[in-house]
């Protein structure tokens, strides 16, 4: 189950959703004969990313939902489920609710002690941040990303939250810039 799932995941880095989904939904199968509720809810949840990034939307809505009942069935919530309602929202156009998603897979995360989670859900809210031109709390929350990166030697968090930091700290200079020529032209005048 976990080399199927982690075949599916692989192919959705990759962007070769076709073969994501093949695989995953295979992973699907297996799961739905032998009753592994937990690896389904897996399978799902990452058929929910599938649909997502391909902007399916209400495909990816539906396989998220199914993915969250599974999980609640073993007694836990993944904050992945969490982060993938909150792009779908994004996407929908709907910021407000999409902020609450990402909140909600940052608090199951910190309360489930999942780091990587954590930091992947600390960028995802750095990004939405970024995405509504709000660099200050961007900044706050790749901060946050970057630190929780570092705790656990997680690389590919520890770069995209570094990425983040630099492409904020980049905007909130350019938007100095211009004040910055008035008050040098101003002190010019006097």
């Amino acid at each position: 189950m976990k080399l199927l799932n982690a075949i599916g995941e692989t192919y959705i880095l990759l962007k070769d959703y076709p073969k994501a989904l093949r695989y995953l939904n295979e992973q699907k199968s297996i799961c739905e004969s032998n009753g592994n509720i937990e690896a389904l809810a897996y399978a799902k949840k990452d058929i929910a990313v599938v649909f997502e990034e391909m902007d399916q939307l209400d495909s990816a809505w539906y396989y998220v939902q199914l993915a969250i009942d599974d999980f609640q069935k073993t007694g836990r919530e993944e904050p992945q489920t969490y982060q993938t309602l909150g792009n779908i929202k994004m996407k929908s156009g709907n910021n407000a609710e999409a902020l609450n998603f990402y909140q909600s897979g940052l608090k199951i995360a910190i309360n489930n002690n999942e780091r990587r989670a954590s930091a992947e859900a600390y960028n995802k809210i750095a990004t939405f941040y970024k995405k509504i031109n709000q660099p200050d709390s961007g900044i706050y929350y790749a901060r946050k990303g970057l630190e929780e990166s570092q705790l656990i030697s997680q690389k590919k968090t520890l770069q995209e939250a570094a990425a983040l930091l630099s492409e904020l700290y980049d905007r909130k200079i350019r938007k100095l810039i211009p004040h910055n020529k008035m008050i040098r032209k101003s002190h010019c005048d006097i």
